[in-house]
């Protein structure tokens, strides 16, 4: 194995140690009437092919579950700490501390707002959070509380309830978060509609810092140019991984989807096509998006994948795959990459192991994986993407001695983890050790054609791995040779 070192020295180094990266944020989820996932604690469950020639499975590395002391139709939220411990929990309007002890009971939310609420890292503090809820419907009501959670038996709220205010249109239904381009604060972004019908859509983009919500005012709001009904249900309201793009389903309207400027809060490029659906996710490399229905009399029912840049393009309306299931809830992408969802008013769970990868999708049904006495409904909890940002890009289908280069982004969080570096390991027995955390940049060439798998593995101090942060890049490598003609030696041209 031949091993390259890259070591960067100084001040940059004392920076990573200090801002770290999200981890285990994310580790635990609680939703329905009571349910919850823990990616703390492993098992190993059978599975049901979906069809699409998808066979039974016995898939590891899935999720422990748990009861909880919350209940709720669609919306909810929760987090954990860097070490993956779960803190709270909310459905919108009640907080939860971990044991299932109250603390707070008039946020705001709806049982039927599909993103009843969020909790966001409070920037410059890493003990502290801020935890939205929001009405359904036109309610237009999006409040928000300070939750100061110094442990799981620690968790408290400071301060008054607060309102969102200076917004276009009517709020409600749908909302999430995505990080500022500076790495440190946030976005807290929501649509408004107008009580007019065919009412215009304003996308509203407040600014989260350390000094807190800027004035409750919206930094910046876009006017869509597109319409639906004010007085609607709506759904996920969901980023891609790098805080560039966004979908937002109106349920039973139209798709919203295009740019967002995450250094400025605006939005550009709008787009939207017929069919509104409710549960929306992008795949880790960004470029499917998922999305389901709510309606099974509908000719947009079941679990649909689109080419997410050709409709960015709008070279297409078409998905490029379709499966009819009875899916009508919310897709959440979790820590290892794959894509969750839900059957309501049962125990079921559903798994795209493989999102990635739509044209050998591997889409298995998990009957009764909750506990006796829970029940999945149609909501999952809402993330912020930036928590999951850690893609490798570069090509993945090119010539053998053609040099590529790759980058790997470490999105800051509020993890606090101390990192010693990353470790490039390209498949061909060459491996890279770089500990310029932000964005790195390798460069390789490959000798030999066939398929490789590029892996970085994040390694922290005590020299163990962060293994929820491994990324993989699947390549192929061609020869592009061009077939010889061995009897054009032996030939001449007469003049």
């Amino acid at each position: 194995m031949q091993i390259k070192r890259i070591i960067y020295t100084g001040c940059l180094l004392l920076f990573v140690w200090t801002t770290g990266f999200a981890q285990k944020e994310t580790w635990n989820w609680v939703f329905g009437a009571n349910a919850g996932l823990t990616f703390k604690s492993e098992q190993l469950r059978s599975f049901n092919g979906t069809g699409m020639n998808i066979p039974d499975a016995i898939l590891s590395d899935l999720p422990g579950t748990f009861s909880s002391s919350m209940s709720n139709l669609e919306g909810v939220f929760s987090i954990s700490d860097k070490d993956g411990n779960l803190l709270f929990y909310s459905n919108g309007m009640g907080i939860w501390k971990a044991d299932g002890t109250s603390i707070y009971a008039a946020l705001g939310g709806h049982s039927s707002s599909a993103q009843s609420g969020i909790v966001i890292p409070y920037p410059g503090d890493n003990n502290k959070y801020i935890c939205v809820g929001l009405g359904e419907k036109a309610d237009n009501r999006m409040n928000y509380v300070i939750v100061q959670a110094n442990s799981p038996t620690d968790v408290s709220v400071i301060g008054n309830l607060k309102t969102f205010s200076g917004h276009t249109g009517l709020l409600g239904e749908s909302m999430s978060a995505v990080k500022h381009a500076n790495g440190e604060d946030w976005w807290i972004v929501a649509p408004g509609k107008s009580t007019q019908l065919g009412s215009t859509v304003y996308m509203n983009a407040w600014l989260l810092t350390a000094s807190g919500v800027e004035n409750s005012v919206p930094r910046k709001t876009t006017n869509t140019g597109l319409y639906i009904s004010a007085n609607s249900a709506n759904g996920y309201l969901k980023f891609t991984l790098d805080g560039k793009y966004f979908v937002y389903p109106t349920y039973n309207q139209d798709l919203i989807y295009g740019e967002f400027d995450n250094q400025t809060g605006e939005f550009l490029n709008i787009r939207s096509i017929e069919g509104g659906r409710y549960g929306a996710e992008f795949s880790p490399n960004q470029k499917y998006l998922y999305l389901t229905s709510t309606d099974n009399n509908d000719p947009y029912n079941g679990l649909f994948v689109w080419d997410f840049e050709a409709l960015l393009q709008g070279t297409t309306t078409t998905p490029i795959k379709q499966l009819h299931l009875n899916l009508p809830g919310a897709l959440q992408l979790d820590p290892f990459g794959r894509i969750w969802g839900i059957y309501p008013s049962g125990r079921d769970m559903f798994l795209i192991e493989n999102p990635n990868e739509p044209n050998s999708l591997k889409v298995y049904k998990l009957i009764d994986f909750l506990l006796p006495g829970t029940i999945a409904r149609y909501g999952l909890p809402s993330f912020s993407a930036s928590w999951f940002y850690l893609p490798i890009k570069g090509a993945d289908d090119f010539c053998m001695h053609e040099t590529q280069t790759y980058t790997f982004k470490v999105s800051k969080g509020t993890g606090f983890y101390e990192l010693s570096h990353t470790e490039w390991d390209f498949g061909d027995g060459t491996v890279v050790l770089d500990t310029n955390f932000g964005e790195q940049t390798q460069s390789h060439t490959y000798t030999k054609q066939g398929s490789y798998t590029i892996t970085v593995r994040c390694i922290k101090t005590d020299g163990s791995e962060a293994t929820n942060q491994r990324q993989r890049l699947k390549i192929r490598v061609k020869s592009c040779r061009l077939p010889v003609n061995h009897n054009i030696s032996t030939m001449s041209i007469d003049g």
